[in-house]
């Protein structure tokens, strides 16, 4: 073998070393940021459960070591790629001037094609896949170098404390605040880490489908609904309301496409306890019924009935029928 053959070989060694490194920071990063505190917390409390539990609540060191040995081992590969091998493939362009700054440039995209892939997507798609059971296998190294990291993390962090007192940033909260994508993505991503369970994800797709669904989606119609007649006599109305098992009822004349109120049977006991049942006039005792379209969507229907205190919504058609509840 040939010293520039063992010098390349060499170079390579040391680049799919740093590659490797650049892997186990990424897969760590998103497993430790994705692993699910609840199932830990529930479950045996050795030393890594302890370790990632620490971390869980408060992962701000643990990040910036992960970001500074993702930098080094960057900074590194690059370096020994540039100043290693682009001497060795600057025969490919000939004797052209240009022909260094060339080979740099190659060097560098097939480098940087080489770290993305193995270096950061495809680890990340391994800590997706197996979330506890990767940060569990890297909470320890990575937390053993963090001692070693520790001045340079705290270097940093000063550093970066200094520049936001100058700009003025510094006593400013940071948001807390998601977008609906961000969340829909973490959502995503507990799903298919498995992190969330089939029913919490269920659950949880259902609250954000919220805003795109009309009302008339997930309403009751008004055939099916339980209704008494202000017609009927107060007796025979309270008997009725009284075998069920509804808090509020709406009331109707003539005909069930006309809704005339609402009563609650809170109302109607205070009512009866405390004057009788045997005069009791119903439409004395009606709220005023909350009627909306139905095209209305279900997120701004909840803000509204929130805002107006209300319990029970009316839908109306096009045609101003009520149709729901």
């Amino acid at each position: 073998m040939s010293r520039s053959t063992g010098a390349i070989i060499e170079q390579l060694i040391f680049i799919v070393i740093l590659t490797i490194i650049n892997a186990i920071f990424s897969a760590a990063e998103l497993a430790v940021v994705s692993v699910n505190k609840n199932k830990l917390e529930s479950g045996p409390k050795d030393k890594k459960t302890k370790a990632l539990l620490k971390i869980v609540q408060d992962s701000s060191d643990f990040l910036a070591i992960i970001q500074v040995g993702i930098t080094f081992a960057g900074f590194l590969s690059s370096a020994s790629a540039a100043t290693g091998l682009a001497e060795y493939v600057q025969f490919i362009f000939g004797n052209a001037k240009w022909a260094h700054e060339a080979s740099i440039v190659l060097v560098t995209v097939l480098l940087s094609f080489f770290t993305l892939v193995f270096g950061e997507l495809y680890p990340k798609q391994v800590a997706v896949r197996n979330t506890e059971g990767v940060a569990r296998a890297f909470v320890l190294p990575i937390s053993f170098v963090g001692q070693i990291f520790r001045p340079f993390v705290w270097l940093l962090s000063e550093t970066t404390n200094i520049l936001l007192k100058l700009t003025g940033q510094y006593n400013k909260k940071e948001s807390e605040v998601l977008t609906r994508e961000e969340m829909i993505n973490l959502i995503e991503s507990g799903r298919q880490s498995g992190t969330l369970e089939s029913d919490e994800f269920s659950m949880m797709e259902g609250i954000f489908s919220l805003q795109t669904k009309m009302a008339r989606e997930i309403m009751i119609p008004r055939t099916d609904t339980f209704m008494v007649n202000i017609d009927d006599s107060a007796g025979e109305n309270i008997s009725k309301i009284l075998k069920e098992t509804y808090s509020r009822v709406p009331v109707y004349r003539k005909t069930r496409d006309d809704i005339i109120g609402i009563i609650t049977v809170r109302s109607l006991l205070d009512c009866g306890f405390t004057d009788g049942f045997d005069d009791m006039k119903i439409d004395q005792l009606m709220n005023k019924p909350y009627f909306v379209p139905e095209t209305i969507h279900i997120d701004k229907l909840l803000e509204n009935m929130r805002e107006s205190k209300q319990q029970m919504a009316i839908l109306l058609d096009e045609y101003g029928g009520s149709q729901e509840f």
